[in-house]
C-alpha cells in the first residue's frame, strides 16, 4: 500500500472509531468496507481510488471527514452517516434537496409516496416531483458505490401495484 493511502486509511479509521453509528473493515485485498448501522447499507471501495481525505468541521462544530475519489466521486462520513451528493436530475429543482443527502432519506420519500396515496389533495405533478426526488439521492447513492436495488425494486413494486398512482402519475 502506498504511503498516502496508509495514512488515509488511517485518518479514516481512527475517525470511524470515535463514531456511533460506524464501523470500517478491510481485507488483504486493499479493499476497505463502511458500514452504516441505521440501515445495514455499506460501501466497498479499494484504497487506490481514494484521491484525498479531508478534516473538516460543519456549522454546529461537528467534525466530519469527506473522501474525494478518483473520477469526481466523493462522500462524507459523519457521526452516524455516509453523505453524498444528490444526483442532479434535469427538470428537477434541486434547491428543494440538501446538498448532502443519506441512504436513510430514500425511506423518508418512499414513505412520503405511501401517504400520498391515500391523499386527495394530491396532485400527479406533487408525486412525479417526490419520485423524482427519490431517484435523485437513489442515482446520488449509486454513484457513489452503494447496492440499492431493494429500494429501486420496492419503489418500482409501490407504483405497480398501486393504480391509483399509476393514474395520478401517467
Amino acid at each position: 500500500m502506498k504511503q498516502k493511502s496508509k495514512k488515509w486509511i488511517d485518518q479514516i479509521s481512527t475517525f470511524i472509531s470515535t463514531t456511533k453509528g460506524l464501523k470500517l473493515s478491510w481485507d488483504n485485498e486493499n479493499t476497505v468496507s463502511i458500514f452504516q448501522n441505521v440501515d445495514g447499507k455499506h460501501l466497498t471501495f479499494k484504497y487506490t481510488d481514494i484521491e484525498e481525505v479531508l478534516q473538516r468541521k460543519d456549522s454546529k462544530s461537528e467534525s466530519f471527514i469527506q473522501i474525494n475519489f478518483f473520477g469526481d466521486k466523493k462522500i462524507i462520513l459523519t457521526d452516524r452517516f455516509i453523505g453524498f451528493k444528490p444526483f442532479k436530475i434535469q427538470n428537477l429543482d434541486m434547491t428543494k434537496l440538501p446538498k448532502v443527502v443519506t441512504t436513510p432519506d430514500l425511506l423518508n420519500f418512499i414513505e412520503i409516496i405511501e401517504d400520498s396515496m391515500y391523499e386527495i389533495d394530491v396532485t400527479a405533478s406533487e408525486i412525479r416531483d417526490i419520485r423524482k426526488y427519490f431517484e435523485s439521492v437513489l442515482l446520488g447513492a449509486e454513484k457513489v458505490g452503494f447496492d440499492l436495488v431493494c429500494e429501486r425494486v420496492w419503489i418500482e413494486r409501490l407504483f405497480h401495484n398501486h393504480p391509483a398512482l399509476v393514474s395520478q402519475v401517467s
